[in-house]
Protein backbone atom coordinates (compact mmCIF):
# COMPACT_ATOMS: atom_id res chain seq x y z
CA UNK A 1 0.00 0.00 0.00
CA UNK A 2 1.71 3.14 -0.69
CA UNK A 3 1.21 5.92 1.76
CA UNK A 4 -2.07 8.05 0.26
CA UNK A 5 -4.15 4.99 0.29
CA UNK A 6 -3.14 4.47 4.31
CA UNK A 7 -3.60 8.46 4.35
CA UNK A 8 -7.27 8.09 3.04
CA UNK A 9 -8.40 5.05 4.94
CA UNK A 10 -7.30 7.15 8.08
CA UNK A 11 -9.36 10.00 7.30
CA UNK A 12 -12.90 7.83 6.45
CA UNK A 13 -12.01 5.85 9.51
CA UNK A 14 -11.89 9.05 12.08
CA UNK A 15 -14.68 10.55 9.82
CA UNK A 16 -16.68 7.38 10.71
CA UNK A 17 -15.91 7.28 14.01
CA UNK A 18 -16.91 11.09 14.31
CA UNK A 19 -20.34 10.54 13.03
CA UNK A 20 -20.85 7.64 15.57
CA UNK A 21 -19.44 9.66 18.22
CA UNK A 22 -21.76 12.56 17.71
CA UNK A 23 -24.75 10.90 16.57
CA UNK A 24 -24.06 8.65 20.15
CA UNK A 25 -24.10 12.36 22.22
CA UNK A 26 -26.71 14.16 20.09
CA UNK A 27 -28.66 11.11 21.17
CA UNK A 28 -27.92 11.49 24.27
CA UNK A 29 -26.42 7.69 24.33
CA UNK A 30 -24.70 7.54 27.96
CA UNK A 31 -21.95 5.24 27.36
CA UNK A 32 -20.75 8.09 24.82
CA UNK A 33 -20.71 10.79 28.05
CA UNK A 34 -17.84 8.87 30.03
CA UNK A 35 -15.46 9.05 27.62
CA UNK A 36 -13.92 12.11 27.40
CA UNK A 37 -11.02 15.08 28.20
CA UNK A 38 -12.03 17.14 30.99
CA UNK A 39 -11.74 20.81 30.38
CA UNK A 40 -13.45 22.86 33.13
CA UNK A 41 -15.30 22.28 35.96
CA UNK A 42 -17.85 24.60 37.62
CA UNK A 43 -19.44 24.29 40.89
CA UNK A 44 -22.45 26.22 41.82
CA UNK A 45 -23.74 26.74 45.34
CA UNK A 46 -27.33 26.65 46.04
CA UNK A 47 -30.01 25.95 48.22
CA UNK A 48 -33.07 24.88 45.84
CA UNK A 49 -33.75 23.51 42.59
CA UNK A 50 -36.54 22.40 41.13
CA UNK A 51 -35.80 18.53 40.21
CA UNK A 52 -39.32 17.03 40.28
CA UNK A 53 -40.97 18.57 36.92
CA UNK A 54 -38.19 17.50 34.66
CA UNK A 55 -38.41 15.22 32.27
CA UNK A 56 -37.33 14.35 28.28
CA UNK A 57 -34.84 16.89 26.69
CA UNK A 58 -34.36 20.55 27.00
CA UNK A 59 -33.42 22.51 24.20
CA UNK A 60 -31.84 26.40 24.60
CA UNK A 61 -29.55 28.40 22.34
CA UNK A 62 -26.71 26.90 23.08
CA UNK A 63 -27.19 22.99 24.43
CA UNK A 64 -29.49 20.36 24.48
CA UNK A 65 -30.13 19.03 28.53
CA UNK A 66 -31.59 15.42 29.80
CA UNK A 67 -32.51 15.55 33.38
CA UNK A 68 -32.27 12.28 36.03
CA UNK A 69 -34.33 13.68 38.33
CA UNK A 70 -33.84 10.45 40.85
CA UNK A 71 -30.15 10.76 40.82
CA UNK A 72 -30.49 14.52 40.74
CA UNK A 73 -27.89 14.67 37.85
CA UNK A 74 -27.51 15.38 34.16
CA UNK A 75 -26.55 15.32 31.09
CA UNK A 76 -26.09 18.48 28.01
CA UNK A 77 -24.34 18.87 24.49
CA UNK A 78 -23.85 22.09 23.27
CA UNK A 79 -25.56 22.32 19.99
CA UNK A 80 -24.40 21.85 16.52
CA UNK A 81 -23.98 25.45 14.77
CA UNK A 82 -22.05 26.49 11.79
CA UNK A 83 -23.08 29.70 11.41
CA UNK A 84 -23.99 32.19 14.29
CA UNK A 85 -24.82 35.98 14.34
CA UNK A 86 -24.49 37.14 17.56
CA UNK A 87 -25.21 40.92 16.88
CA UNK A 88 -24.36 43.30 13.68
CA UNK A 89 -20.49 43.52 14.63
CA UNK A 90 -20.28 40.14 15.90
CA UNK A 91 -20.43 36.88 14.00
CA UNK A 92 -18.69 33.64 13.42
CA UNK A 93 -18.68 30.64 11.23
CA UNK A 94 -16.36 27.56 11.10
CA UNK A 95 -16.38 23.89 12.81
CA UNK A 96 -18.44 23.57 15.72
CA UNK A 97 -16.86 22.32 18.47
CA UNK A 98 -19.11 19.93 20.41
CA UNK A 99 -18.75 20.23 24.39
CA UNK A 100 -20.54 17.84 26.08
CA UNK A 101 -20.84 16.97 30.17
CA UNK A 102 -22.44 16.03 32.91
CA UNK A 103 -24.01 17.99 36.39
CA UNK A 104 -24.28 16.68 39.55
CA UNK A 105 -26.28 18.26 42.77
CA UNK A 106 -25.05 17.05 45.80
CA UNK A 107 -24.59 18.53 49.19
CA UNK A 108 -25.76 22.03 48.29
CA UNK A 109 -24.21 22.36 45.16
CA UNK A 110 -24.60 21.65 41.80
CA UNK A 111 -21.00 20.48 39.88
CA UNK A 112 -20.90 21.05 35.89
CA UNK A 113 -18.25 19.08 34.06
CA UNK A 114 -17.13 19.80 30.90
CA UNK A 115 -15.53 17.34 28.14
CA UNK A 116 -14.13 17.26 24.73
CA UNK A 117 -14.06 14.23 22.45
CA UNK A 118 -10.69 12.38 23.08
CA UNK A 119 -10.50 12.56 19.20
CA UNK A 120 -10.20 16.35 19.19
CA UNK A 121 -7.09 15.94 21.29
CA UNK A 122 -5.82 12.74 19.33
CA UNK A 123 -6.27 14.98 16.27
CA UNK A 124 -4.22 17.77 17.70
CA UNK A 125 -1.65 15.88 19.48
CA UNK A 126 -0.62 14.28 16.07
CA UNK A 127 -0.90 17.82 14.56
CA UNK A 128 1.66 19.44 17.28
CA UNK A 129 4.03 16.16 16.44
CA UNK A 130 4.02 16.94 12.95
CA UNK A 131 5.07 20.41 13.83
CA UNK A 132 7.99 18.80 16.10
CA UNK A 133 9.29 15.69 14.04
CA UNK A 134 9.15 16.62 10.70
CA UNK A 135 11.57 19.76 11.14
CA UNK A 136 13.93 17.48 13.11
CA UNK A 137 13.97 15.01 10.84
CA UNK A 138 15.39 17.87 7.96
CA UNK A 139 17.88 18.72 10.38
CA UNK A 140 18.11 22.14 8.85
CA UNK A 141 18.26 25.43 10.55
CA UNK A 142 14.80 27.12 8.98
CA UNK A 143 12.54 24.02 8.79
CA UNK A 144 13.16 23.99 12.99
CA UNK A 145 12.57 27.75 13.15
CA UNK A 146 9.20 27.03 10.39
CA UNK A 147 8.12 24.08 13.24
CA UNK A 148 8.63 26.54 16.25
CA UNK A 149 6.48 29.15 14.38
CA UNK A 150 3.94 26.48 13.75
CA UNK A 151 3.71 25.62 17.16
CA UNK A 152 3.09 28.94 18.69
CA UNK A 153 0.38 29.81 16.00
CA UNK A 154 -1.39 26.30 16.84
CA UNK A 155 -0.56 27.64 20.45
CA UNK A 156 -2.03 30.71 20.28
CA UNK A 157 -5.36 29.47 18.36
CA UNK A 158 -6.22 27.00 20.51
CA UNK A 159 -5.72 29.40 23.36
CA UNK A 160 -8.69 31.90 21.65
CA UNK A 161 -10.81 28.87 20.77
CA UNK A 162 -10.53 27.74 24.79
CA UNK A 163 -11.12 31.00 25.51
CA UNK A 164 -14.04 31.51 23.48
CA UNK A 165 -15.59 28.13 24.21
CA UNK A 166 -15.25 29.49 28.03
CA UNK A 167 -17.71 32.02 27.02
CA UNK A 168 -19.98 29.23 25.91
CA UNK A 169 -19.46 27.37 28.52
CA UNK A 170 -20.07 29.59 31.01
CA UNK A 171 -23.61 30.30 28.84
CA UNK A 172 -24.43 26.41 29.13
CA UNK A 173 -23.81 26.82 32.94
CA UNK A 174 -26.83 29.65 33.24
CA UNK A 175 -29.06 27.43 30.87
CA UNK A 176 -28.70 24.90 33.27
CA UNK A 177 -29.42 26.88 36.30
CA UNK A 178 -32.19 28.61 34.39
CA UNK A 179 -33.87 25.04 33.35
CA UNK A 180 -33.23 23.89 37.58
CA UNK A 181 -34.17 27.87 38.25
CA UNK A 182 -31.52 27.95 41.13
CA UNK A 183 -31.92 29.93 43.93
CA UNK A 184 -28.65 31.41 45.34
Amino acid sequence: MNFEAILISLLVIYLTVTIIELTGLHRFNLRYFDYGFKIYKREISHHFSNWTNLDGIYSEKEGNYVFLPDLRMGYFVSRFIVFRNLNFFVFYRGVPLTIFGKFLESENSLEITYFISYRLVFLISIWLIGWTVLPILTGSLLSIGIGIAGILFTSLMLYLVYTFQQGKMLIISDEIEKILKVRK
